[in-house]
């Protein structure tokens, strides 16, 4: 998918605050949505999701135009990034990371505060949640066993950070989104063939 990195960050740890006379466009999207969900009428669940993809897109140009001038900034943190994005299951230091990027520790953490409007552990906790998120609507694995993979020492450490981002329990949030191996299309391998005569 075009630009699924950026989708993940929009949807993943991004925030920003615009006003609807600044940005109409956003405010009308949210308001048909809300009408949509008020009234309920044929089809709503379709018109819904059209538009939240509507949104989305929006958003991530927005997003785009406001880090342009952060992205030469960024590269300085590039390292550490990339290092994140590709061993977020393992235990590393910020020490780790400054050395990545050529930095002492708390330059580097006072940089990276700065570019990516958090610390380096709560990114890094991010990521992993992120990633869990992906584990628990893609296998059934046990919510134990996916705490392990993305990098969680216990259970009550990854029950802690997964509210904290997300605003629910895992257990919960599986359940809300009706999603996990059984209920895949995936599953019905039938369907991504024709059928033969």
């Amino acid at each position: 998918m075009p630009n699924s990195r950026l989708l993940a960050q929009v949807l993943h740890g991004w925030s920003g605050i615009f006003s609807s006379a600044d940005h109409p466009a956003l405010a009308n999207y949210v308001k048909m949505i809300l009408q949509e969900m008020q009234t309920r009428s044929l089809n709503y669940e379709i018109s819904v999701r059209g538009l939240f993809v509507a949104l989305i897109t929006e958003v991530m140009r927005l997003s785009t135009e406001q880090n342009d001038s952060a992205s030469a900034n960024r590269m300085v943190i590039a390292p550490a990034l990339t290092y994140i994005d590709e061993f977020y299951m393992e235990n590393f230091s910020i020490r780790d990371l400054a050395d990545a990027c050529s930095m002492s520790e708390s330059h580097f953490r006072r940089v990276f505060r700065e570019l990516v409007g958090m610390g380096p552990l709560d990114y890094l906790n991010r990521t992993r949640i992120a990633k869990a998120c992906s584990l628990l609507r893609m296998t059934d694995d046990s919510i134990l066993t996916i705490s392990e993979k993305v990098g969680f020492g216990s259970m009550s450490s990854f029950n802690r950070h997964f509210y904290e981002v997300m605003g629910t329990a895992p257990s919960d949030w599986r359940r809300a989104t009706g999603t996990g191996i059984g209920t895949s299309i995936l599953k019905y391998s039938g369907w991504l063939r024709p059928p033969t005569p």
